[in-house]
């Protein structure tokens, strides 16, 4: 009854019927919320919607007792948000266009507020092209790496590098794509390309862009993170008349993720089951199944999503099966395969050695650790 409670208040659709929460009720859903990094969205949930749930006093005292929290957050992705706009400067000032993503920003863009989403760091995308410069700029200012790969090895397995702020410790992740290159069908030019330019605003990923960007972080996260599932589930509401889905559906298809769209769909049906289906969530099942695709029902049930329930990040489950959700076999293929064999350039690069006849010594050494990362 909690659950479903806690899933109905954090749903984008309205409330019609007066809601009634007790304080036990509340007490397990704000443990509930917590444990889902979800907690800052329900206070805001609950204060957006006071007027439909009882007894009023209880949803105050919890709103009171979660307010102090709230600005905690105000204070840190505040101080997030001028960490990202020094760093976007400097980029700008030597002619490298970036933007900020994720974050207070897509929090701004699809809940109406920037502060109900918590962020561990900040994340900035820029084509690829600037990468190895924006590195130079960013360690010229002080930043650090926080691994000690050469970061053109990183280009062709990874898609972004991790830095430190030397005045804020902020992790800071510069972003060239969305996810590992080897698993789905967009190049980084072409993620610019679906950046928008508000009139006197700031670069902005279009609503296409971001739905697209969510249903590949959600991949990443092996489908296991409640939180960006919610995302999803309020971008398909934002963006329902903005978007064309039926032209979005063909997206998905050339970038290979069908399979991803068609799980989180079914988390979404199955999480909140309880809850009338938008419109969004209709047409996408629709136009898949009228193409012909349809996720194996082993995928589904592998990733089915238990709220109650504590994943283990990147377990070696989640790992291998992950991959599985890719949409065409080759690529499945090529996934496993480049864990363990990376193009030789990217070996030459790894280990510093420009010489073909040292690489098969190389290969070994890399097996060597991937075996020992296993």
């Amino acid at each position: 009854m909690t659950e479903n409670l806690f899933l109905r208040l954090i749903h984008p659709s309205s409330i019609e019927e007066p809601v009634r929460i007790n304080s036990g009720e509340l007490k397990e859903m704000k443990i509930l919320a917590a444990d889902h990094h979800l907690l800052l969205l329900l206070f805001k949930m609950l204060k957006d919607r006071l007027e439909h749930i009882v007894p009023r006093e209880v949803i105050l005292e919890f709103l009171e007792e979660t307010e102090a929290l709230y600005y905690r957050n105000v204070s840190h992705a505040t101080i997030q948000q001028e960490t990202a706009s020094r760093i976007v400067a400097l980029l700008k000032a030597q002619g490298i266009s970036s933007l900020v993503f994720r974050g207070s920003e897509i929090a701004a863009d699809i809940y109406g507020d920037p502060f109900c989403r918590t962020s561990a760091d900040i994340d900035i995308l820029l084509r690829i092209s600037d990468v190895l410069t924006a590195d130079k700029i960013l360690t010229n200012a002080g930043f650090s790496r926080t691994d000690r790969f050469p970061l053109k090895f990183l280009l062709s397995r990874l898609h972004h590098a991790v830095y430190r702020d030397p005045d804020t410790r902020d992790l800071v992740e510069l972003h060239w794509n969305f996810a590992i290159p080897s698993y789905f069908r967009i190049e980084s030019e072409e993620i610019w390309e679906g950046i928008s330019l508000p009139e006197g605003q700031q670069p902005k990923l279009s609503p296409e862009m971001t739905v697209i960007q969510l249903l590949i972080h959600h991949h990443m996260h092996a489908f296991r993170e409640l939180k960006i599932l919610v995302d999803i589930l309020w971008a398909f509401q934002k963006y329902e008349k903005s978007i064309d889905w039926q032209k979005f559906v063909t997206a998905i298809e050339r970038i290979g993720l069908s399979k991803v769209t068609q799980i989180a769909l079914s988390q979404i049906r199955n999480i909140w089951e309880n809850t009338e289906r938008l419109k969004t969530e209709e047409i996408l099942s629709g136009e898949l199944m009228r193409k012909g695709y349809k996720a194996p029902a082993y995928l589904l049930s592998f990733f089915s999503m238990d709220i109650k329930k504590k994943y283990q990040f990147q377990n070696p489950a989640d790992k291998f099966m992950v991959r599985l959700t890719l949409d065409r076999w080759n690529t499945i293929l090529y996934s496993f395969s480049k864990t363990f064999f990376p193009p030789p350039g990217a070996i030459k690069d790894l280990y510093g050695d420009c010489r073909n006849w040292t690489l098969p010594v190389h290969y070994v050494r890399f097996i060597a650790w991937r075996i020992g990362k296993q």
